[in-house]
């Protein structure tokens, strides 16, 4: 989750922290195939996939890793909302949307594209850390800076583990081109059809160098 706010303690603490998704974070990650199963609307699908290619490659992002974010963020509900404001796929705050220019939390592309935009600030921020990017984005980079790493919030740890997790089972080109199959099964190829016909189109290899030893971070 994105927050305007940086500095609060964890949400099993004494106050609240602004790291909070729509999805409870557990300790153990949802298998990325069975959340995309989930996703019914054909169209949101083909949006969705189109906005996270189209804004990885934007910010030099690999597509595994936000489509990851998007799950524990939102489990792939465009009009998901927390209890404490943030909302959309990529569970975006008032302040920091429109500190990115987004205008409608609930639009998939805008919203999509505000979170990599952050994301990638992020990793600009921390010296292309995945690990230290992945919990600003969940704490706050104030609460990153202040620990001097991952903040010792079960919340965030779990938050970065999950993600990894996940990035690193669907990193390979075969488990991506059958992430991908899955996330577009029985989608009517007129919706979309340029993107459509691309899909398989996918390298396995990581976008920006810092993700080359990804799995190693946590």
């Amino acid at each position: 989750m994105i927050s305007s706010i940086q500095n609060r303690p964890p949400a099993n603490g004494p106050e609240k922290t602004e790291a909070k998704s729509t999805q409870e974070t557990k300790s153990t990650a949802t298998p990325f195939s069975e959340t995309l199963s989930q996703v019914k609307n054909k169209k949101a699908k083909a949006e969705i996939y189109h906005s996270v290619m189209e804004s990885s490659a934007k910010y030099n992002l690999p597509p595994e890793l936000v489509f990851s974010v998007i799950q524990q963020e939102s489990c792939f509900k465009p009009n998901a909302t927390s209890h404490c404001g943030a909302s959309g796929l990529m569970q975006l705050m008032p302040e920091t949307a429109a500190s990115l220019g987004v205008e409608n939390r609930y639009d998939i592309q805008q919203n999509i594209d505000g979170g990599c935009r952050y994301l990638r600030e992020m990793l600009d921020r921390f010296g292309g850390r995945t690990d230290l990017a992945l919990a600003a984005y969940n704490a706050g980079p104030g609460n990153v800076e202040k620990y001097n790493g991952i903040p010792p919030f079960e919340e965030t740890q779990n938050y970065v583990k999950n993600i990894l997790s996940n990035v690193d089972d669907f990193s390979g080109a075969a488990d991506m081109k059958l992430a991908y199959e899955s996330l577009f099964k029985n989608i009517d190829p007129l919706l979309f059809p340029d993107l459509l016909a691309k899909r398989y189109q996918i390298s396995g290899e990581p976008v920006a160098p810092e993700f080359s030893q990804i799995r190693k971070r946590v």
